[in-house]
């Protein structure tokens, strides 16, 4: 649970559970980088290829092609996951998506460079 005081006013609690990510906050994301317009040369690094890493990383690969995104985790297993014809999780249109931005600019590894 956490709590925080803004400008002498109590903010919200916010429970984190585990649930997986609000769609809303995915497209918040996808908006600010759409208004980012061409980001040559910008990289993005992703800790963790899990419910949230995984999805929202692909997407941002697909709306900002010139953006390279990297999703790291420390489970070689996940990692081969991703890199594979099956997906580790399952999200309707993930699939195409993620295949059709693997290596262009959308990469999955277990190394930080």
């Amino acid at each position: 649970v956490l709590s925080a005081e803004r400008d002498g006013r109590k903010a919200r609690k916010r429970r984190f559970s585990g649930r997986r990510a609000d769609p809303t906050d995915q497209s918040r994301l996808l908006e600010i980088a759409g208004k980012m317009g061409k980001c040559e040369g910008l990289r993005i690094v992703c800790m963790g290829a899990g419910y949230v890493g995984g999805p929202t990383m692909a997407l941002i690969a697909k709306n900002c092609p010139d953006v390279t995104v990297t999703v790291v985790d420390i489970s070689q297993k996940q990692i081969d996951r991703w890199n594979s014809d099956v997906l580790p999780i399952y999200e309707p249109g993930l699939d195409e998506i993620v295949k059709a931005q693997r290596g262009k600019n959308l990469f999955f590894s277990t190394e930080v460079e």
